[in-house]
């Protein structure tokens, strides 16, 4: 049962940021290039993949998403070492749960797998 429901969190998660996919507005990009999150730990090659439109387009979709994260909160999570399928599912979960996603993407740095995080947070038996 608890692959079903990452199964249907994935999917959802997945299908609601790509239909809105489009291109940046100016002014999103020129603040994505001036004034990039904190990211002193990674290379310059980090930062320019962490900057690209490309990555900025998912950025602002799943924003788009969710109603409690900005763009701007998207891009720092990225830009810290995030992966954009992880900042889904723990905004998903944040919107199930209650637990904020920042929470759950720190203890998820911490090598817990996501069936282990929600089984500490109850959102899914042990």
């Amino acid at each position: 049962m608890r692959k079903y429901k990452f199964l249907f969190l994935f999917i959802f998660l997945l299908t609601a940021c790509f239909p809105m996919a489009e291109t940046p507005d100016i002014e999103i990009q020129k603040l994505t290039i001036t004034e990039p999150a904190d990211m002193s730990a990674n290379s310059d090659t980090d930062n320019l993949e962490c900057l690209n439109s490309e990555m900025s387009v998912l950025g602002r979709n799943i924003a788009a998403q969710f109603e409690n994260v900005s763009f701007e909160q998207i891009m720092d999570w990225f830009c810290s070492g995030a992966e954009f399928e992880d900042i889904l599912v723990a905004l998903q979960t944040e919107k199930v749960t209650g637990q904020p996603a920042q929470e759950l993407l720190e203890m998820l740095v911490t090598d817990l797998t996501w069936d282990e995080i929600w089984q500490s947070i109850g959102y899914i038996d042990k």
